[in-house]
């Protein structure tokens, strides 16, 4: 049986009702009953509450929607990510949402330049507009690849190749204040992650204390996903470990997603056993201090083509990756 999404239609706008301060965006102005919409542009119940120290470099919030159990069971089948005109099917790839799906960021290659590219609607039921390119964080000098938006949209890490001579990429932290002001970016790599390889794909979990990320470091290897912790939000990252017991050793692993309670881990992957070419793979574990089970694959979103770049909702019942449509890479996402 299709899994319900859960949206309650309301007079003045369309939100789940487990929501907290900060936890959600304005729409238009409005929000549910009982909040009201701060300069920052998030519901809150004092409107002159600030956001801004929220998750300030972290998965995106020290409040949490209440989510229930996660969601599990098998995927209903992928549809393509509706968008008004302009379309960016073919163009955008390396989707990454905040935690009301409201707002999204892709990658996007233009004239051989890798740049991102993002788009806000109002509604989880609208389809998005046309996407714009974030030009406080792209620029002409360098690439920028795979951003991972923290839950409320305040803060971001992605892959960038800049000022790295000979050209790699390392990851890169940027943060705003509010939802619809400029980012303000780092002078360097993110401290404590960077190798003499290309370090991308990074995502932190939501409690902000967690980073996965694809990196190159290990010689001869296509890619693997290495993991990095810290005590709090303030605290430098940790030492990278290599997740061994999910990487294949001579086959690219990459764009890891940890779900809400960090138990499983989404990633894609070109290693045998899935249907062709990259495909969606996870993994689970029974508690926090157990190291992950054997990877499968998501069979029921993978295709003879590539499957890439999974991101996976707050309550688990939402995937967003990029798919092929007609052979074409697609924005695909699937519910259960």
């Amino acid at each position: 049986m299709r899994a319900t999404f859960l949206v309650i239609v309301l007079s003045s706008a369309c939100y789940s009702p487990g929501y907290r301060d900060c936890e959600i965006t304005c729409a238009s102005q409005q929000c549910p009953s009982g909040y009201s919409c701060n300069a920052g542009g998030f519901c809150v119940t004092d409107p002159q509450m600030s956001c801004s120290g929220i998750g300030s470099d972290g998965g995106g919030s020290d409040v949490m929607p209440d989510m229930g159990m996660q969601g599990s069971g098998t995927w209903n089948p992928p549809m393509p990510v509706p968008f008004t005109a302009g379309s960016p099917t073919g163009l955008d790839d390396q989707p990454s949402l905040t935690d009301d799906m409201r707002t999204l960021y892709t990658r996007r290659i233009v004239g051989g330049q890798s740049e991102l590219y993002s788009s806000t609607r109002q509604l989880q039921t609208d389809p998005f507009p046309t996407p714009a390119i974030v030009s406080s964080i792209s620029t002409a000098a360098a690439n920028e690849i795979t951003p991972e938006l923290g839950g409320n949209g305040l803060t971001i890490f992605y892959g960038s190749d800049r000022g790295a001579s000979p050209p790699q990429f390392d990851i890169w932290f940027a943060s705003r204040n509010q939802i619809s002001g400029n980012w303000q970016t780092q002078t360097t790599p993110v401290q404590g992650l960077a190798s003499t390889a290309a370090d991308e794909s990074p995502t932190v979990a939501r409690d902000g204390l967690t980073m996965v990320f694809c990196s190159l470091r290990m010689s001869g290897d296509a890619g693997d996903i290495y993991l990095s912790n810290r005590a709090t939000q303030a605290d430098p990252w940790g030492a990278p470990m290599p997740m061994t017991a999910i990487n294949n050793m001579g086959r690219r692993d990459e764009g890891p997603f940890l779900s809400t309670d960090k138990l499983t881990i989404y990633f894609s992957s070109d290693r045998p056993g899935g249907t062709g070419g990259f495909d969606l793979w996870q993994a689970t574990r029974p508690d926090l201090s157990s190291p992950f089970g054997m990877p499968t694959p998501i069979m029921e979103l993978n295709t003879s083509g590539n499957e890439r770049d999974p991101w996976v909702s707050p309550d688990g019942k939402r995937i967003f990756f990029t798919g092929m449509l007609n052979n074409v890479p697609t924005i695909m996402q699937a519910t259960r």
